[in-house]
């Protein structure tokens, strides 16, 4: 009897990929690479998989003997499949007459690994990645003097980081040559969909191209915290329109109409081809469950200042304290003791101290920029170890303890959460705001929400071969 080998990651994300190919209508490459001879050689790169226009200027940067740069498929004159196999191959792309290659060690094949639910897309949507792995990096990628020539450069840059930053390319600072391809999900429920009284119309966005009839919408609707119905509708059971965005092509939009509980709240699931892309929570802005939410909404109807302290959806921030404040009000609705010290004598201490009904803790700074500017890392870590001890001391040592970093930025925009992992410190990302922000829509246990977070931090870690780092 012979069993079949297991499929590598590369084979495992070709399937899926292929089966949902229609519904990625862009495509796009950044890279950071070092001229090596007569070609360049790629240090890490990015082949982007969307539904949408990718937000990255199709330009290139040299500088040293290095360059990073962003190129359309037109410009390389191949198709997604083509790329991944060439690269897999140790063949090269073909960059406007100069080579662009993928660096393997000789007579080796890379490393792939195929994560269909990376965390960064959790916990409400669905990104998969694939990361090739190549040959070792001959020489650090980031330095104190690189940062220096790039001042100079023209155009000048700050840092690596953020040149890096500008074409999606933050987030890695391993030591080998390395190729990811983040695949973003297909289908969305539609964020402003709508339920008042008791008639709910869930919606879901779908690009153009991918095929509606493999379309379904899972429901589950609840009634006092009690999941009272739970339903999958079929693309057939939904309204059809086109839905229009600026600057972005004509999607489909569908939408179901179905009578709930008066006060009731829906988890929505948009689901292609079988396979769930995107989760979210919609309620009647009216009647919202959470007693934290709609005490919070009376102060702020629609949210709309919390939404500019967080997002900036209409006016910008006055002041970096701002987006502190709004992170601190989304953390009591969602069920947090947030305790702010702002007063000036005290501006030399964590942004926020936030608790739990269950006796853990949260260290937290806010910032608007990247993450470990003016050494933000190292304080945070040092900080939560001497409250941490102190708290110790007084005989509570049965407090978990975990400093988190939470950043205005996207996640496509952060750099160091490597680092920041290495320190046993959670970051939380402009996208993991938003979501908090759907979720409170129904009341949160804070304990529970705190141990998922530190369950993805410790995930974190092990892929990183640490032990546990943080304080706790």
């Amino acid at each position: 009897m012979t069993t079949a080998s297991p499929s590598t990651g590369l084979e495992q994300f070709l399937r899926m990929i292929t089966s949902i190919r229609e519904a990625y209508a862009y495509a796009g490459f950044s890279y950071h690479a070092v001229r090596d001879g007569s070609c360049l050689t790629i240090l890490h790169a990015r082949l982007f998989l969307d539904t949408s226009p990718i937000s990255v200027a199709r330009k290139r940067v040299a500088f040293l003997d290095q360059e990073v740069g962003y190129l359309s498929l037109e410009d390389l004159n191949l198709g997604v499949l083509e790329i991944i196999n060439r690269l897999a191959e140790r063949k090269p792309l073909d960059l406007f007459g100069e080579q662009l290659l993928f660096p393997l060690e000789p007579g080796m094949a890379p490393t792939s690994s195929f994560r269909p639910l990376h965390e960064l897309g959790l916990p409400t949507k669905r990104l998969a990645v694939l990361t090739l792995t190549g040959a070792p990096i001959r020489k650090p990628r980031f330095s104190m003097d690189l940062d220096w020539e790039l001042k100079a450069n023209n155009p000048p840059y700050d840092s690596l980081t953020e040149l890096l930053s500008e074409f999606r390319l933050a987030g890695y600072s391993g030591d080998f040559s390395c190729v990811e391809i983040p695949a973003a999900h297909v289908a969305e429920v539609d964020l402003q969909s709508r339920v008042s009284g008791d008639t709910a119309k869930p919606g879901v966005i779908l690009p153009p191209g991918a095929d509606r009839q493999f379309l379904s919408l899972g429901v589950i609707i609840y009634d006092q915290g009690v999941g009272v119905e739970r339903r999958l509708i079929s693309a057939d059971q939904l309204e059809w329109t086109p839905w229009e965005v600026a600057n972005l092509p004509k999607h489909q939009h569908g939408v179901a109409t179905l009578r709930i509980p008066v006060g009731a709240t829906l988890k929505c699931f948009a689901v292609y081809k079988g396979i769930v892309q995107h989760t979210t929570w919609i309620g009647d802005p009216s009647l919202f469950p959470n007693w934290r939410r709609t005490a919070y909404d009376w102060a702020d109807p629609q949210f709309e200042v919390l939404r500019d302290c967080l997002f900036e959806e209409k006016r910008e921030r006055k002041e970096s304290q701002d987006f502190e404040v709004g992170v601190a009000s989304l953390l009591w609705m969602l069920g947090f003791g947030p305790l702010q010290l702002r007063t000036p004598r005290l501006k030399d201490n964590p942004d926020i101290l936030v608790t739990t009904p269950g006796g853990r803790m949260a260290v937290v700074e806010c910032t608007t920029d990247v993450i470990d500017k003016d050494d933000k890392l190292s304080k945070l870590h040092s900080r939560a170890q001497s409250i941490k001890g102190q708290v110790e001391r007084s005989g509570a040592r049965y407090i978990e303890l975990m400093p988190i970093l939470i950043t205005a930025l996207p996640t496509s925009a952060v750099m160091d959460i490597e680092k920041a992992s290495r320190f046993g410190i959670l970051v939380l990302t402009q996208d993991d705001l938003k979501s908090a922000l759907d979720r409170s829509i129904f009341p949160q246990d804070a304990d529970a929400l705190f141990q998922e977070q530190l369950q993805l931090l410790e995930a974190r870690q092990k892929e990183l071969g640490l032990s546990e780092e943080s304080p706790r």
